[in-house]
């Protein structure tokens, strides 16, 4: 019988059910830390905003993904993540270098380009294998591919046994932490992988036992209070392999994580608030693509000179220019996308 109905009208209920299925709230998070990337790439370095944002932005993608994990044939997982978050990854990188990677032979720039794209490297790296032009943002996208296979794979070594996988979730992020702080960092961000796969196990944990409906008001507090503290001295930054206090900073993650959850449930009552929020964050892979070109291609260099010595009103306004760019130019994308599936 499915074999009447046409493939295109499959892909578009399919894809309307998915729209249906979506937890508001979550997108409604997911599009926080979106911007709050944007706002901590422009603030100051050192400052207390950054470590702010650094406490929990980048985590909080990966405790999502745990809260909606559901196992997958392998071939569906890798090749399915494959196509959505490791093609936009290679074309983005592609396009950049082609534009700005000059007098090289074709040979010394494919070697380059595949260099670039192992490492994923968030600033230029030279430690171990020679410069390597970096990727900024776009680390999050293979460290993601590789997360979402490595807690597949950990889940089914334990047999879905919650208990055992939580053990062989933080025994890996604790010995790749250990191996990034004292040898350097691993290929592909399977360093990070590690560490991401421990945050995937908390978001599936949360979802399948309710944890978010559990916590009561004082928690909700006792949660916003350690983050808060927390920030300032143990604030993780992913990309950077940079894990303060140890244990400490996935402790002040995974506790803004879930105060940003318990916030977003509120801002659910905001009708325009709340839609802008949940649309940024069913657009965050679009939005970061757009971001990693606004970064290499847009120079912002007028809007300080013109500011001068106002430095906070000039990074006021790059942010707001920056995030206009990101989210118009990212809808854009996901409408021509979804108009090319359709037509599929």
């Amino acid at each position: 019988m499915s074999s009447l109905i046409p493939k295109k009208q499959i892909w578009i209920t399919v894809r309307n059910m998915s729209r249906k299925n979506r937890v508001e709230y979550i997108d409604i998070a997911r599009g926080i830390a979106i911007l709050l990337m944007i706002v901590g790439h422009i603030v100051d370095h050192d400052g207390w905003i950054r470590k702010f944002i650094f406490s929990f932005h980048m985590p909080l993608f990966f405790i999502v993904t745990g809260f909606f994990y559901r196992d997958k044939p392998w071939k569906s997982l890798l090749i399915g993540q494959f196509k959505k978050i490791l093609v936009p990854y290679m074309l983005a990188v592609l396009i950049v270098d082609i534009i700005q990677v000059r007098g090289l032979s074709p040979v010394l720039f494919l070697s380059t380009y595949l260099k670039q794209l192992l490492w994923a490297a968030p600033w230029s790296y030279t430690e171990q294998v020679g410069h390597v032009i970096p990727v900024y943002a776009l680390w999050f996208l293979p460290a993601m591919w590789v997360a979402c296979g490595l807690f597949q794979l950990q889940k089914q070594t334990a047999k879905s046994k919650d208990g055992l996988l939580g053990i062989l979730c933080f025994g890996g992020m604790v010995l790749s932490m250990l191996y990034t702080t004292y040898f350097g960092w691993l290929p592909f961000c399977l360093d990070i992988a590690f560490v991401a796969s421990f945050l995937i196990y908390i978001g599936y944990m949360f979802r399948k036992y309710q944890v978010l409906e559990q916590i009561r008001p004082w928690m909700a507090v006792g949660l916003a209070l350690i983050w808060w503290m927390g920030a300032s001295i143990a604030s993780i930054e992913m990309a950077n392999r940079s894990y303060p206090w140890f244990l400490l900073c996935i402790l002040v993650a995974i506790a803004g994580t879930t105060a940003v959850f318990l916030v977003s449930k509120q801002i659910t009552q905001l009708p325009v608030c709340g839609r802008f929020l949940a649309q940024c964050g069913q657009n965050t892979f679009s939005i970061l693509i757009v971001h990693y070109f606004d970064a290499r291609f847009v120079n912002y260099a007028g809007i300080y000179a013109f500011f001068g010595s106002h430095a906070l009103f000039a990074k006021l306004c790059v942010i707001v220019i920056r995030i206009g760019i990101a989210v118009f130019l990212s809808r854009i994308y996901a409408t021509f996308s979804r108009k090319i599936k359709d037509r599929i």
